[in-house]
């Protein structure tokens, strides 16, 4: 957010969803305050995915990694990072980053990102995970004439 004003008791934060946050000077100078923006405005995004695990991991950076690079407001000259973090239940997650030079609009160019991997990997025929659910009945097997539907 920004500051949009300072009083004598507190300072209002305009975020950029539209709410306003008023924090009481007295919080200000007692607890821990965090400033993405007091020396410098470089912004640091990150975006978590996950792909299946027939996906090549070191593919699936590369191609993010591009895509991060090419997003419009990229900084140049730091050039974009993506890990794998964890072999999960459904697949392998990854983390991505890469530097804006301004807070302003952080979430649309998440979006951006987002959606562009989406498209690259359907092109390249790497699949998003989704959770897979199987069901087990203990205790002897449903006579033959039993239907089950499931439904979502």
């Amino acid at each position: 957010g920004r500051i949009s004003a300072m009083k004598t008791r507190y300072i209002s934060v305009a975020a950029g969803d539209g709410r306003e946050f008023l924090i009481p000077n007295e919080d200000l100078v007692t607890q821990k305050v965090t400033n993405w923006t007091y020396t410098d405005k470089n912004t640091l995004v990150k975006v978590n995915f996950s792909t299946n695990y027939e996906a090549d991991p070191r593919l699936v950076c590369k191609l993010a990694n591009e895509i991060a690079a090419a997003a419009p407001r990229a900084i140049k000259l730091k050039p974009p990072n993506c890990i794998l973090v964890e072999f999960a239940e459904a697949g392998m997650r990854f983390a991505l980053t890469f530097w804006i030079a301004d807070p302003d609009g952080m979430d649309n160019v998440k979006s951006e990102v987002m959606l562009s991997l989406w498209e690259t990997f359907k092109r390249e025929g790497i699949r998003v995970p989704y959770p897979v659910r199987e069901i087990r009945i203990r205790g002897g097997a449903l006579p033959v004439e039993t239907t089950v539907e499931v439904s979502s």
